[in-house]
């Protein structure tokens, strides 16, 4: 599958830090923790982004917990960057059905990414992350946290 297939602008803005996040465990001398933190920042802002790429690592390590290493591609390789792996392509199909509170195909993918049995960390950071995506892949102005005093 290539990246031109994902259709949803979600799923085409959390694939470089969902690919980043995952090289993060399996190349833990990498740049990958930086940059899966920086991708999100970039994209959706500094509070945001920051939350979304710490909910896609939670994912990650609930799959990791389960003896579960989703393969991805390798983000900075430019050969590698216009293709989707069957992982990515599943693990972005389980979080779109879980946005659209579809429970029943959501379930199904997550069977067959963690191999017949799905663990209850895996459905709680799945839907943690699924419930902070929306349809607004870009940074809002007023992203950054604000304080105001209340008297």
């Amino acid at each position: 599958m290539n990246t031109t297939d994902l259709t949803d602008p979600v799923d085409q803005a959390l694939l470089p830090v969902l690919r980043h996040a995952v090289r993060a465990f399996t190349c833990p001398e990498g740049q990958s923790w930086r940059l899966a933190y920086s991708t999100a920042a970039e994209r959706w802002g500094e509070a945001r982004g920051l939350a979304l790429a710490h909910a896609t690592v939670e994912l990650i390590t609930s799959f990791l917990g389960k003896d579960v290493t989703p393969e991805v591609n390798d983000p900075l390789d430019m050969d590698q960057r216009d293709s989707v792996t069957t992982h990515e392509h599943l693990l972005l199909l389980m979080l779109g059905f879980m946005r659209r509170q579809d429970t029943a195909n959501a379930r199904n993918v997550m069977l067959e990414l963690c191999h017949g049995q799905v663990p209850a960390s895996v459905v709680k950071s799945a839907l943690s992350l699924a419930g902070r995506l929306d349809h607004n892949t870009r940074a809002k102005r007023q992203d950054a946290p604000m304080l105001r005093a209340v008297s």
